[in-house]
């Protein structure tokens, strides 16, 4: 197989002969001398496989990935079969073979090689927003490590900035893993909310084991008294339906965390969860000033701006209370239970407002 990746790497070998090894389905495997055969015949791969063959994508990524320290530019037209791959790996079939193992080690292509970034010719593609949220969500160290990393740009410190989400899906993990590699990419979790979204690391490491809660409720504070209703497009509107979704996810993990029932500071209670709880209501209320101001908004729109607001100050109403003030002493049900069930029916109100939206189909069941 050495003989083959030489024969590959040879600069002159047909780009022919390659697509039939390629359609052959060859399995790729490689070991450490691979690193001095040189990677282009992998770029010229990528240009001509199918964005379907998953297994075949992964096994060239996995070819660069064990080339570094150095990969050298590739092409366009591979770059942007190596992101078609990406995007069908998060937006196609779940069921998908392959799916979690492209998405990983582009991930772990793209940390090696932040080069890429900064390049003039590559970096307009991968500044499309859709890059980076669809590397989100991933539980991985690579993604936090990366973010570190791009967000020192202000470019990239934008681009990072629209899908906290992204982020914060890494939380659990950060929480969970008391694994001292994962030291170094707590404090990068820390640095980016900090950097990216003014989440105060000072104030937060005053709460200790709660410091990256603290974060990340100032995190969503800040980012919802930001958010903006007037002139809202489709895009806007799944962005706003997202961080609704997170935020619901997120306030909970104040009370649950994995299967352990959390029991929230005095002073968390009565500085973040409050400062938070205000953030949403208001939110709320631009909502429907947004409707009562502007009656010219067509009627599936503000059917699904009213849904937004609704269940914004649903939450906002839970976090000022039930999530400060814990469980009613009248309710008799497990504690554990009891927030999962409370959490999982705005999950699937949120879950609602995403399937209904279809070209602003009218919103319905959301209470």
């Amino acid at each position: 197989m050495n003989a083959a990746f030489r024969l590959c790497a040879t600069h002159n070998f047909p780009q022919e002969s390659l697509g039939f090894v390629l359609r052959c389905g060859l399995s790729l495997r490689f070991n450490s001398r691979l690193r001095t055969h040189g990677v282009e015949w992998v770029y010229r791969a990528l240009e001509k496989v199918q964005i379907s063959r998953f297994d075949v994508i992964a096994d060239l990524l996995r070819v660069l990935y064990h080339s570094r320290p150095i990969l050298g530019k590739p092409t366009s037209l591979s770059l942007q079969t190596i992101l078609s791959a990406l995007s069908r790996t998060v937006n196609g079939p779940s069921s998908q073979d392959g799916h979690d193992r492209v998405r990983t080690i582009v991930l772990k292509v793209f940390f090696s090689a932040d080069h890429w970034f900064q390049d003039p010719e590559l970096r307009p593609i991968l500044q499309q927003e859709s890059v980076w949220i669809n590397l989100g969500g991933l539980f991985h160290p690579d993604y936090i490590n990366l973010g570190d990393r791009l967000c020192s740009m202000s470019e990239w410190k934008q681009i990072i900035s629209l899908d906290l989400p992204g982020w914060l899906a890494n939380f659990p993990r950060i929480k969970g893993t008391h694994w001292e590699s994962w030291e170094s990419t707590r404090k990068e979790f820390w640095s980016v909310l900090s950097r990216v979204w003014d989440a105060d690391e000072h104030e937060a490491d005053e709460f200790g084991n709660e410091k990256s809660l603290v974060m990340i409720f100032s995190a969503l504070a800040k980012t919802w008294n930001h958010v903006d209703f007037s002139n809202l497009t489709g895009i806007q509107y799944r962005r706003h339906v997202k961080l609704l979704g997170c935020t619901a996810s997120q306030v909970f993990y104040s009370r649950i965390v994995f299967y352990e029932v959390q029991y929230p500071s005095q002073r968390f209670k009565d500085t973040i969860i409050p400062c938070l709880g205000k953030a949403l209501d208001r939110a709320a209320e631009r909502a429907k000033n947004e409707i009562i101001n502007n009656p010219s908004i067509e009627q599936n729109l503000k059917n699904g701006i009213t849904a937004i607001a609704k269940l914004l100050s649903r939450l906002a109403l839970t976090t000022n209370g039930e999530l400060r003030n814990g469980q009613p002493k009248d309710d008799g049900s497990p504690e554990m239970e009891y927030w999962k069930c409370l959490r999982d029916g705005f999950m699937r109100q949120v879950d609602v407002l995403q399937k209904n939206w279809g070209g602003l189909h009218p919103i319905h069941n959301v209470q």
